[in-house]
């Protein structure tokens, strides 16, 4: 263990870390390096190659038509570690909190014509899910096909019982990295925290809210929750199905073909002009696409910068950045959350 350390640690203060806690608890320095300490990018716990659907793909693959030349080294960053290139074709709105958000999800899936995709790393039975179990059954009673992936350890408290009713219904339903003998210590911190939904191809959702009655009801002990999402229409719709359909075929082993120019049906063509790029990112990547994006951003502010995020542990690099871009004169300012569900952030940052 000490010798791989040496050869694959990513950085030196990180190894002399981990090479102290095994010598100074070895037993227990050992089991954490398992679960928490191993580099993943490089030993490559799942290797999801890229080309899967390369030969299928109808997304453009060039950056020919950017025109863009004030964030032009953002989008070829973005373009070379996710291979998406930014799109303009496009309707995009903010939501705003847990009411707004499903409400607007439920209207476009009520509207799903041929499929649904959903993947998401907090899935909790109660009102919402009820809701979605009834209106699966409507769908798929219509002729949809509905997907969906859940993440095993963030969707922990989901029951046989309602995943007997999904499978019931005709709901396709794969956890991410399940439990399995021989594989939890390996799989335990490679966890799945997208949040996705897709319909049609034609409509999209994404953000930072999950499948809980949380969202709407607020948490006895940490109050209200607050919390955005997007809604978006076009070739970026598209492209999120394109990254649902990359983890569906790690969890199921079943490839998704995808229907071609499926995205140009978008409702008031008038309003597509938003230029949107999709990141992402994992453990599978060759660079962390998103650590890098973040990276970038902050370093070409110029005025102000404002994050708000109830999860901010910034690495070396990302506290760096922030710290040479207050010191240079940019307006730097972070909001995290007054009770938080992890110490941890109020650990990382003061």
């Amino acid at each position: 263990m000490v010798i791989r350390i040496l050869l694959y640690g990513v950085k030196p203060t990180k190894s002399l870390s981990w090479l102290l806690a095994i010598f100074t608890i070895p037993v227990g320095g050992m089991l954490l390096y398992l679960l928490l300490g191993r580099n993943r990018r490089k030993n490559k716990l799942v290797r999801l190659k890229k080309e899967v659907f390369s030969s299928s793909s109808t997304l453009p693959n060039t950056l020919e038509s950017v025109q863009n030349k004030e964030h032009k080294k953002l989008i070829r960053l973005i373009f070379k570690n996710s291979l998406f290139p930014p799109t303009s074709n496009n309707n995009l709105r903010l939501l705003k909190d847990g009411k707004t958000t499903f409400e607007s999800i439920f209207e476009a899936l009520s509207k799903a014509k041929f499929q649904i995709h959903l993947q998401y790393y907090i899935f909790e039975e109660g009102e919402l899910a009820d809701q979605l179990l009834l209106l699966f059954e409507q769908k798929i009673n219509e002729g949809v096909r509905v997907r969906m992936i859940y993440d095993s350890i963030g969707s922990f408290s989901l029951s046989k019982l309602y995943l007997r009713k999904l499978t019931a219904l005709g709901v396709e339903a794969y956890p991410f990295l399940p439990f399995k003998f021989g594989r939890f210590l390996s799989s335990l911190n490679y966890r799945n925290h997208r949040k996705i939904i897709v319909i049609d191809g034609e409509v999209a959702f994404t953000g930072g809210i999950n499948i809980s009655d949380k969202y709407l009801k607020g948490d006895a002990v940490l109050g209200n929750w607050h919390d955005m999402h997007l809604r978006l229409e076009g070739d970026a719709a598209r492209q999120l199905d394109y990254v649902f359909a990359k983890d569906w075929y790690l969890v199921s082993q079943k490839k998704i073909q995808l229907e071609p120019n499926i995205s140009s049906k978008i409702a008031n063509v008038a309003a597509a002009n938003t230029l949107v790029q999709i990141v992402s990112g994992g453990p599978d990547d060759d660079f962390p696409s998103l650590e890098q994006a973040y990276f970038t951003i902050i370093n070409k502010a110029k005025e102000y910068l404002y994050i708000t995020n109830p999860y901010i542990i910034p690495g070396q690099a990302i506290k760096q950045a922030l710290q040479t871009s207050a010191l240079g004169g940019v307006d730097v300012r972070l909001m995290i959350s007054e009770k938080t569900d992890s110490k941890m952030v109020r650990t990382f940052l003061f």
